[in-house]
């Protein structure tokens, strides 16, 4: 994870590997990686830095807007 880029690995739940990729550092580019993968994401787990901390507020918040919004 860094300011340009962060690494993402899908897997299922034995562990297999489903898809990697490199996805810019910035929350709509991954809210879109993560919309666009046709599967629900039900646990994530991130870098322990103080910008993976405001990325998973950001993909939270983004999640709220994409898939919960009523309007």
């Amino acid at each position: 994870m860094s300011l340009e880029a962060s690494s993402v690995c899908l897997v299922d739940g034995s562990g297999r590997i489903l898809r990697e990729a490199k996805v810019a550092s910035e929350t709509d580019a991954l809210a879109l990686f993560f919309a666009e993968l046709g599967r629900e994401v039900t646990r994530t787990g991130k870098g322990a830095c103080p910008l993976s901390q405001w990325l998973r507020a950001e993909l939270t918040a983004a999640d709220h807007r994409l898939y919960h919004h009523s309007g």
